[in-house]
């Protein structure tokens, strides 16, 4: 791989990891307009407090609960869509690493064997 191949290479990765990003941001919107409008139970039980179960039982209405319920479930739920964007983004640049340090050892060797998974350099110059 010389760097010519590398930089398309690269090129081809951000092309695609843009087109998956922009699809993925449609949806995450319509996801996140979902669970917006999503609705809870009209009551629930209080989950327990840090080591005082009893006390949130009497002082937390069922009704109190549930909202605090339903708001803890959307926050889960956005925040889980946010950071999918952003794995997504660093497996791209993880990926164009390893097509940086493959066109740098190519560079170095005048073979390089691989299987797909491991990697071998072969310097086959004369002495």
């Amino acid at each position: 791989m010389d760097d010519r191949s590398a930089l398309i290479e690269e090129q081809r990765i951000l092309d695609k990891s843009q087109g998956f990003l922009k699809k993925r941001q449609v949806l995450a919107a319509l996801m996140e307009m979902k669970v917006g409008g999503m609705k809870g139970a009209p009551i629930a039980l209080p989950r327990g407090a840090q080591g005082n179960a009893l006390k949130r039982l009497v002082s937390q209405t069922p009704r109190a609960a549930a909202k605090e319920q339903l708001l803890e479930a959307k926050v889960e739920m956005r925040t889980s869509l946010r950071s999918g964007e952003s794995k997504l983004r660093s497996e791209a640049e993880d990926r164009k690493g390893e097509i940086e340090r493959i066109a740098a050892a190519s560079r170095t060797a005048r073979t390089l064997l691989t299987d797909g998974t491991d990697c071998w350099l072969i310097d086959d110059k004369k002495d």
